[in-house]
C-alpha cells in the first residue's frame, strides 16, 4: 500500500507543476492502472509495431519468464523504449515462455484456505531473507489441497523437451482463471 501511494505520489507531483487539470490527471491514473492489467493479463499479443514504444504482454511474459535466457531482461513499466535505450530488450517477439518461480522452496499457495491466503504474501515477502535451512519447515501450513490444475505453472509454447518438470506455481490468467502447464491457451 504505501508503494502505490509513494508511486502515485511521484506520478502526480509533476502533473501538478505543469498544471495539468485534476480530472486530467484522474484519467491518466486509471488508464495507467488499466494498462498495466492489461500487459499482466495472459494475451497472445506482441502489440506489432507498438511493441517498440509500449510494454507488451508477450514482453512482460518474458520479464517473468522461468528460462534463465530471459532473466534480466524487461523491465519497463508502460515504455518499453527505456529497454531498448538500456539494451535489456528481449527481441525475440514470437516467444510466450512459461512464467513463475523456479525455485522449489519458495512458498506457493498450495492450499486453500483464509490463514494461507492470508500468510502466503508474508512469507513470500520473507523468504528471500530466510536462511536455506529454515525455508522449508517455516512455511509448511496444513489445509485442504489445491486441486492439481491450479498448481502448473502457466503454459506458454516452450520448446524444451525431455527436460525436467518446472517447479510448480499458481498462477492466474487475464480473467482470474487459474491455468495448467502446457494450456493450449495463451
Amino acid at each position: 500500500m504505501l508503494e502505490y501511494v509513494v508511486r502515485q505520489t511521484f506520478l502526480v507531483i509533476p502533473l501538478l507543476i505543469l498544471r495539468v487539470d485534476p480530472p486530467v490527471i484522474v484519467f491518466l491514473l486509471i488508464l495507467q492502472q488499466w494498462y498495466s492489467r492489461f500487459y499482466h493479463g495472459n494475451i497472445r499479443t506482441n502489440l506489432g509495431i507498438l511493441r517498440y514504444v509500449l510494454v507488451s504482454p508477450q514482453s512482460h511474459r518474458i520479464h517473468h519468464s522461468v528460462e534463465p535466457e530471459h532473466r534480466d531482461t524487461n523491465f519497463g513499466a508502460i515504455f518499453s523504449i527505456w529497454d531498448f535505450a538500456l539494451g535489456t530488450q528481449y527481441r525475440n517477439y514470437e516467444q510466450y515462455p512459461d512464467t513463475g518461480i523456479p525455485d522449489q522452496e519458495f512458498p506457493h499457495e498450495k492450499t486453500i484456505s483464509l490463514k494461507i491466503l492470508l500468510l502466503t504474501p508474508f512469507h513470500q515477502l520473507v523468504y528471500p531473507f530466510s536462511s536455506k535451512s529454515n525455508r522449508s519447515a517455516s512455511y509448511a501450513v496444513e489445509s485442504r489441497p489445491l486441486p492439481e490444475t491450479a498448481m502448473g505453472v502457466v503454459g506458454g509454447g516452450s520448446s524444451v523437451t525431455n527436460a525436467p518438470e518446472p517447479p510448480r506455481a499458481v498462477s492466474r490468467g487475464s480473467l482470474g482463471v487459474l491455468r495448467e502447464k502446457g494450456s493450449d491457451q495463451p
